[in-house]
């Protein structure tokens, strides 16, 4: 017998300061989300950024 686990997808825009997106990263994984997945914009350094920022959030 395979159990099913609930799923629940949603689109979210956290476009705030470093602190504050790992803050709601943080209260995320609090509230027992296990996947994320981030899409960043901007410059090819601003996205650099954003992709070496989003590392750290592991």
């Amino acid at each position: 017998m395979v159990s099913e686990v609930p799923t629940v997808c949603f689109d979210a825009a956290h476009i705030d300061t470093e602190s504050e997106v790992a803050e709601r990263i943080a209260e995320l994984r609090e509230a027992g989300v296990d996947e994320f997945v981030g899409s960043t914009f901007g410059t090819s350094e601003q996205r650099a950024r954003s992709r070496a920022f989003l590392l750290t959030c592991r």
